[in-house]
């Protein structure tokens, strides 16, 4: 484990925000006013935001994959995930159940 003197500089680490709020409340008009931002748009709500960005609209997660690995994220300095809940819910949990047909009944084993 290093030891940080009191005058070295703290390591920079990336930033984790979430917004949470109701539907309508500007939480994805608020999130493009970020530094250099991307939005997936997992739940296809673009079309009610203010101050629009550039916006990536995903059909699968393999096409998410795909970019990642081509280097599409790497010139943005903010990626905006809209919604978590889409994201998890419609696009990973049905990537994971095509990957083993028996997540789809046992959702615990999907989740793991």
């Amino acid at each position: 484990m290093p030891i940080l003197k009191a005058e070295d500089a703290l390591p920079e680490l990336p930033s984790v925000t979430v917004i949470y709020g109701d539907p309508g409340a500007g939480k994805t008009s608020l999130a493009n006013t970020a530094n250099n931002p991307v939005l997936i748009d997992f739940d296809r709500g673009i079309k009610r935001s203010c101050n629009r960005k550039e916006t990536f609209i995903p059909d699968n997660w393999e096409e998410i994959q795909s970019e990642e690995r081509n280097g599409y994220f790497k010139k943005f300095s903010t990626i905006i995930i809209d919604t978590a809940k889409a994201a998890l819910d419609d696009f990973l949990m049905s990537y994971v159940c095509r990957l083993d047909y028996k997540n789809v009944k046992n959702k615990l084993q999907a989740y793991g």
